[in-house]
């Protein structure tokens, strides 16, 4: 029996896991640390919450596109779930219904027979 190893809810949870962390980020390095490397280390703060508040809307942009990519995986599980259970799925690469398919597939048919009552003499 098959297993599903890909839950949607796990998907969506992205931007649950990240938030803009640069508020936290201790603007004065100096009450860190004392020494020549203050300056050094006051750059590298400043370059890290840069980076974070640049990452904000990388993230979220990135969450939206798995909160898609989640609903579909979501939609095609229901509609597998369906078809095992054993109700009907049919999809038409031309987006026609089942009932324009038959009627195509009922002319389809009568034309083959007025064409096979037309042409019987020949072999």
């Amino acid at each position: 029996m098959g297993q599903k190893r890909i839950l949607p809810e796990h998907i969506k949870s992205v931007k649950h896991s990240f938030e803009d962390m640069s508020g936290r980020i201790e603007e004065k390095s100096s009450s860190l640390i004392e020494s020549s490397a203050t300056t050094h280390l006051a750059s590298a703060t400043d370059a890290v919450k840069a980076l974070t508040k640049d990452l904000v809307p990388v993230i979220e942009s990135f969450d939206e596109y798995l909160n898609m990519v989640a609903s579909e995986f979501a939609r095609v599980d229901r509609e597998l779930g369906h078809v095992i259970e054993g109700s009907t799925f049919q999809q038409y690469a031309n987006g026609k219904s089942d009932a324009e398919m038959r009627k195509k597939r009922y002319i389809s048919e009568k034309q083959r027979e007025i064409y096979k009552q037309q042409y019987s003499d020949f072999p």
